[in-house]
């Protein structure tokens, strides 16, 4: 079974974002595997769509910020700017799901480097001490030792150290805190459905 065999939903319409105010659907369709599609789904609802925000990374738009591409024009980016980005430097289309998902939203929301070290030190948590080498690359070691590991308690791993991540910063980023809590819940609510319809996303921002 390839990668894109195992999409559970079909894509994401606008009319199935229940008032998210950025278009998606056929947009970024083609030409990227359907897979990458769904999990973009959830990171744009999340990284506040089209609009223009400054935050720690200054400008960004489609959650990319001007700190981590200084070279871009952030206020003219488009969507389908957006994707290739978050295709080429942030979706491994080398993981299995939903493997996969969690990677790809923390490398957003809290670094590639900081994603890649996590997985691959939860991969070591299940295997022989210090299997594979803690650098964030994600490269063929990593990938093969994936194999290996159980995925429903490494899923739990990673949804684990990534809140412990937030936790240590509650106090020095108290305003972002219970957003990223609400983010990694409503991650658990598209996993827990077994599914990676971004649709089915019950939205626990802005209430804790």
């Amino acid at each position: 079974m390839d990668k894109n065999s195992r999409i559970m939903t079909p894509p994401i319409t606008h009319s199935d974002l229940s008032g998210a105010d950025f278009p998606l659907g056929a947009s970024i369709s083609t030409p990227y595997p359907p897979r990458f599609t769904q999990c973009l789904q959830f990171v744009l609802i999340h990284e506040g769509g089209g609009r223009v925000n400054r935050d720690s990374g200054g400008v960004t738009k489609w959650g990319i910020s001007q700190k981590a591409y200084p070279e871009l024009d952030i206020v003219s980016l488009t969507l389908e700017d957006a994707t290739e980005i978050y295709f080429r430097d942030y979706f491994s289309p080398s993981l299995t799901c939903p493997i996969d998902l969690l990677y790809f939203d923390s490398a957003v929301n809290c670094g590639k480097a900081r994603a890649g070290k996590w997985l691959q030190a939860s991969i070591n948590g299940y295997l022989p001490r210090n299997y594979i080498e803690v650098d964030g690359v994600i490269g063929p070691l990593t990938i093969e030792a994936l194999k290996y590991c159980p995925q429903d308690l490494l899923t739990l791993s990673l949804l684990n150290v990534r809140l412990l991540y937030y936790y240590s910063l509650r106090k020095t980023h108290a305003e972002y805190f219970s957003g990223w809590i609400g983010r990694v819940a409503d991650l658990i609510g598209v996993l827990s459905e077994g599914c990676y319809d971004a649709s089915l996303i019950k939205s626990t921002q802005g209430s804790l």
